[in-house]
């Protein structure tokens, strides 16, 4: 049997999503203010929004290569909300 040689390009609307959120806000939102509410390191957040370096992205897209299926049947995202005091 001959493996399917696929390729997945994945792009992350981080930059749209800063833009949405500062007009949202009326404020600029830096990349410093989201490394540091997210615990993603400042370069971690420039590679991901240029697409490039190795972030874990490539791990997954090479899992669903492995499984022949799609992020979403690999991936499942949940919302917890924990009560703040």
């Amino acid at each position: 049997m001959k493996k399917k040689s696929v390729t997945i390009e994945v792009t992350f609307k981080i930059a749209q999503k800063i833009e949405e959120k500062s007009l949202k806000e009326g404020k600029k939102i830096y990349i410093a203010n989201i490394a540091k509410e997210t615990g993603i390191t400042i370069p971690t957040l420039y590679r991901m929004i240029n697409k490039s370096g190795n972030t874990w992205i490539k791990h997954v897209i090479a899992l669903c290569d492995y499984f022949q299926c799609d992020l979403d049947e690999l991936v499942e995202y949940k919302l917890i909300k924990h009560n703040q005091h």
